[in-house]
């Protein structure tokens, strides 16, 4: 269970499972999509890549940010709203960047690039972990930090400097971040006076600054110096210009909080649901529509909160009909039961219903308090679809003995 973040987006990975989340502009945090593979993901980083657009004036190239996901088999280019580009998988140990259709790896300790399916450069080195800068390659041994270039396959060592860390960030600087040591580097190699390191990473708060996140408090810096420290024991931290929000691991999901910096302390409870905790739900027009196979792949009835935020991101009805079509009537009604009070959320919930219930009909076993339920839901639904009219009449009838369907 890890995220990484990449600007205002999010990138979440439970078991085979990766959720985007997003901070806007307005300073909300949604979910903007989620996708669940068969297979366990064994890694994955945020990346660009680039896409032409063709008009009357030629063609536009412009970047994009999406995820490389590695799994035994394959490499997934993968954004918010779905997978872009496959390539063929290779055993290897770590990601380390996606370039141009090249994927650079360590396997082993050996930086690998991959390019058109097979392995196109080999360089052999002590590297636990790489940052590749243009033509600068920034490597982590053992007990160094090392600096130097690749040629002909070779890594020419340039500069080095004594020093533990695992994790490489840059901005203008550079930092090293260790569980229990984290230095910054412009010219030099400085030690920043820190303890029970959980994470590090750049933000953009109107100021930028290097975020340390220790065991129980937050730490803000500009290059060397300490700006403002907060306390609070949580997993990592977003921001946009205008908007800070904190992170920490619910038991499926993520959990976020918007705070100031100025602030001295955080209350976070960790079991249960505060008041003031930002709730999360794919907005109604995030649309993602997948084929009935896919949907079938990832539809679990026993995860509200992921069933829910599925049949929100569907509204083709064809589709949504052959998936109604496949499921055994015990699971049309625990679908149904799930989905009633949630119409307010989408337009797109109440397809489900509807194909649920021409379907299944009378054969649907769900009690006389959930009709008047149902009935009382559709009613205030009716505005978000019209032609639902006929369908609440049937349940009218029904309940009155009348209709036997």
């Amino acid at each position: 269970m890890s995220f990484k973040i990449y600007n205002n987006e999010i990138a979440y990975l439970i078991d085979n499972e990766i959720k985007f989340y997003k901070l806007d502009n307005q300073g909300q945090i949604n979910q903007t999509g989620q996708f669940k593979y068969d297979e366990n993901i064994l890694d994955f980083i945020w990346t660009s890549y680039t896409t032409q657009k063709k008009s009357s004036k030629g063609s536009k190239q412009s970047s994009q940010y999406a995820i490389l996901v590695y799994k035994e088999d394959e490499f997934i280019l993968l954004s918010s709203v779905g997978e872009i580009k496959k390539y063929k998988g290779f055993k290897i140990d770590k990601l380390i960047n996606f370039e141009n259709d090249s994927i650079w790896a360590l396997q082993g300790s050996n930086l690998i690039e991959i390019k058109n399916g097979k392995v196109s450069s080999k360089i052999e080195t002590d590297f636990t972990n790489v940052k590749l800068n243009k033509n600068q390659v920034i490597g982590i041994t053992e007990s160094t930090i090392e600096f130097g270039k690749i040629q002909k396959d070779k890594f020419i060592l340039e500069n080095k400097y004594d020093a533990t860390a695992n994790e490489i960030l840059e901005l203008d600087y550079f930092a090293f971040i260790s569980d229990n040591e984290v230095y910054v580097m412009k010219d030099n190699l400085e030690k920043l006076e820190t303890s029970d390191v959980k994470s590090g990473q750049f933000i953009n708060l109107q100021d930028e600054y290097l975020v340390i996140i220790e065991s129980g408090v937050i730490k803000f810096y500009q290059f060397n110096k300490l700006i403002h420290s907060i306390k609070g024991d949580v997993d990592g931290i977003i921001s946009n210009k205008n908007s800070l929000y904190v992170i920490w691991k619910g038991k499926n999901n993520l959990k976020f909080k918007q705070i100031e910096i100025t602030a001295l302390e955080i209350e976070i409870e960790t079991n249960g649901i505060k008041q003031d905790e930002v709730s999360i739900s794919v907005p109604a027009n995030k649309v993602n529509n997948l084929d009935s196979e896919r949907i079938l792949k990832q539809l679990d009835l026993t995860d509200k909160q992921k069933t829910i935020e599925l049949c929100l991101t569907q509204d083709d009805q064809d589709t949504i009909k052959e998936v109604v079509k496949t499921l055994s009537l015990q699971q049309a009604q625990d679908l149904y039961l799930l989905l009633i009070d949630q119409l307010k959320l989408s337009i797109n919930l109440n397809y489900w219903i509807k194909w649920i219930y021409l379907i299944y009909g009378n054969s649907l076993d769900i009690g006389s308090t959930i009709l008047i339920n149902s009935s009382n839901s559709l009613n205030e639904s009716m505005k978000l679809l019209p032609h639902l009219l006929s369908i609440k009449g049937k349940l009218e009838l029904r309940w009155n003995g009348i209709c036997k369907w």
